[in-house]
């Protein structure tokens, strides 16, 4: 049987010693995803036009995934006309232009989006809300106090951790309602109105899959 296909970003890896610029995907990806029984195809992050290049798929669903930190709203939106130039400077730029329109993509067509920690802060940024700098939330563990909501009983009680900046119950953007907490940070999210989803842990770096997130996974973009 054939499997739903998702949309996964990519992380930008420069090598300045070989003049190398390379979109990069932990391979752990591949291992949940097929858990969760998808498919998938990595986004590149320099796309010209994503609507044309998704146009190409009969995609499910797109996942946002972590590793680094996002620029801020207002310099995506200061070159967001010339935003995928081939002479654009800054590279890592690129990630954040992609997944900014990926975000807009989602919302223009009614496909489920779910952020992943960078993806996540991503999705608030895009809506107005900000971030704020924390600390003992990087390479750790602790556990969610979960809020009712259609994802509640997906959510996992004990999650890892890897960001030293955080949504919070202060910066989150008003489109988007709280469905996690650890005190303070917000860990989870949901739209208000659109099939969009934030988590702040990282389902894939786990040893052995942990059964909600394969059910909350399964639940977003089904």
């Amino acid at each position: 049987m054939k499997k739903e296909l998702i949309a996964v970003t990519q992380r930008i890896d420069i090598k300045n010693d070989i003049s190398e610029t390379r979109d990069c995907l932990d391979q752990r990806w591949c291992s949940f995803l097929n858990k969760c029984d998808f498919d998938f195809i990595g986004i590149p992050n320099k796309v010209k036009n994503i609507n044309d290049y998704l146009s190409n798929f009969k995609i499910k669903g797109i996942l946002l995934t972590g590793g680094g930190n996002i620029t801020s709203l207002e310099k995506i939106q200061n070159i967001m006309n010339d935003s995928l130039k081939e002479d654009l400077k800054d590279e890592l730029l690129l990630r954040d232009i992609i997944e900014y329109n990926l975000i807009n993509y989602s919302r223009n067509e009614n496909i489920p989006l779910l952020g992943i920690c960078r993806g996540m802060q991503a999705i608030n940024s895009f809506y107005g809300g900000s971030l704020i700098k924390i600390k003992n939330h990087v390479k750790t563990y602790h556990h969610l106090e979960k809020f009712e909501s259609t994802l509640k009983n997906h959510y996992p009680s004990y999650v890892n951790s890897f960001h030293d900046f955080a949504v919070t119950k202060s910066s989150i953007s008003d489109l988007l309602i709280p469905t996690a907490c650890n005190d303070s940070v917000v860990e989870a999210f949901i739209h208000k109105d659109l099939k969009q989803y934030g988590i702040m842990w990282h389902p894939e770096r786990e040893l052995i899959a942990s059964k909600n997130d394969l059910m909350l996974f399964k639940k977003v973009f089904s």
